[in-house]
């Protein structure tokens, strides 16, 4: 009988890892589908490492860094969409600033929507934490956008690369002052479940700044 547990224990435990590792496989094949359509740039691959309870929205550790290439700056992606940038780089590791951070200035990227008649840019500048959705504000346009479109990165401030996938919008409303539009934002990656990022570094010069 205790051979029989420790067996039914073993496989226990073997049923599990292997859960893990299609897991794993999942997200890498993700990664690596991400990146085969991220032609214009340079890419690579990291895995998170470290990532604080108390500090579980703003940040996540990678095992990348300046050795790599790695730069403060360049934009992260996880599965299929944006997650934020590179905050702080060490030789082996980087810190990357999520777009759920509660520190909005760290949030603000430059966005468009390109609709049928017109593409309306605006700025990433927050995060609804009750709603787990990014909010796009100060948007150049008065035409009246429509829910279900897809939001990506302008690349108007620089830094961050043009056409990386933001998100998909619910709703729109007006800003805190009543006089703009206000766009809420399904992100198109779970900030909660980050395990793999893409690095993107956009081959060209770039100014630096946002």
């Amino acid at each position: 009988n205790k051979r029989l547990k420790e067996k039914v224990d073993g496989l226990a435990e073997s049923q599990a890892e292997l859960s893990v590792l299609r897991e794993e496989n999942v997200q890498l094949k993700s990664e690596l589908d991400l990146q085969s359509s991220l032609t214009e740039y340079s890419t690579m691959t990291g895995t998170v490492i470290s990532r604080n309870p108390d500090a579980w929205v703003d940040q996540v550790i990678v095992d990348r860094g300046s050795m790599d290439g790695l730069e403060r700056g360049m934009s992260v992606m996880s599965k299929n969409g944006l997650v934020g940038r590179i905050s702080e780089v060490s030789p082996t590791s980087s810190k990357v600033t999520l777009l759920s951070t509660t520190a909005p200035s760290s949030i603000l990227t430059s966005t468009e929507i390109i609709q049928e008649d017109e593409t309306i840019f605006g700025v990433l500048t927050g995060f609804d934490l009750e709603r787990n959705e990014l909010i796009m504000e100060q948007i150049t346009s008065e035409t009246e956008i429509e829910v279900g479109n897809d939001v990506i990165t302008s690349g108007l401030g620089g830094l961050v690369p043009r056409g990386l996938l933001v998100g998909t919008i619910t709703e729109i409303s007006l800003d805190n002052q009543g006089l703009g539009q206000r766009v809420y934002i399904e992100p198109a990656t779970d900030f909660k479940d980050i395990q793999f990022v893409t690095i993107i570094n956009r081959i060209a010069e770039t100014p630096e700044f946002i």
